[in-house]
């Protein structure tokens, strides 16, 4: 079921970027916002939009009760963290990391600190990434079963064979685009209609000549005429094919 914390994939996938280690993050937990594990590291992911100083008290004063009352350790994840707010969680000794790549994560002999990244801002140019090979693909999962858009980003990408970094640009730029409306616990296409048409163009011009494999014509004419009736089961399953 979706929840509104997309940001953790985001902020996962700046740092797998960043240090060149893949990271598992699971978001399918009833009790807590995710589980995370870096390595042979497993944290319980804490979750807030934005730390900052007017909410930084209370989001820390939860963080320490949540790390009172776990045997494994904690880590926020946010999309902003002040810098103020990252100085005293560095303090406390609280993981975290940030969607710009920020990150304070000391584990036993796992230790991670990257300070400094800036959020790129978002480049305005005329080929979206929704509308070229991967975007395509996790268009085409949106538009076939609406209830794809509730999954988590890692799941979409499974069932789009694309990276879930793909997934997160994909679905940042469909906001953007206005294809695209998130609410507190729902993701809702919008649009559909001029969505379905240029995706139907794109993925002509785009996606189909790269996954065709090859043109093929009958030698017996009386075969093409004849091509409905023509058995296509095989020992190991069965050919689908037409004109």
């Amino acid at each position: 079921m979706y929840r509104n914390n997309d940001f953790i994939y985001e902020a996962v996938s700046k740092l797998e970027t960043l240090i060149n280690i893949p990271i598992e993050i699971d978001s399918n937990r009833p009790n807590y916002d995710a589980l995370l594990r870096i390595k042979n590291e497993q944290f319980i992911v804490e979750a807030k939009k934005t730390v900052r100083t007017s909410n930084q008290g209370l989001i820390l004063s939860k963080l320490e009760e949540a790390k009172y009352n776990s045997n494994r350790p904690i880590i926020l994840i946010a999309e902003y963290i002040s810098k103020k707010a990252t100085e005293e969680l560095k303090e406390r000794g609280i993981n975290y990391m940030d969607t710009a790549g920020n990150a304070f994560i000391k584990c036993r002999e796992l230790i991670i600190f990257i300070e400094g990244q800036k959020k790129a801002k978002k480049e305005k140019i005329n080929q979206s990434r929704a509308f070229q090979e991967a975007g395509l693909k996790i268009v085409f999962q949106l538009l076939y079963k609406p209830e794809n858009l509730q999954y988590s980003y890692r799941r979409i990408a499974e069932k789009a064979d694309v990276s879930i970094g793909s997934v997160s640009n994909v679905m940042a730029e469909l906001e953007d685009l206005n294809y695209l409306l998130k609410t507190g616990d729902k993701r809702v296409l919008k649009n559909k209609n001029e969505l379905l048409e240029r995706w139907i163009v794109d993925y002509n011009q785009v996606l189909r000549p790269r996954i065709m494999r090859k043109k093929m014509r009958f030698l017996d004419k009386d075969y093409q005429q004849q091509w409905r009736n023509i058995n296509t089961h095989i020992n190991d399953g069965y050919i689908l094919w037409g004109r």
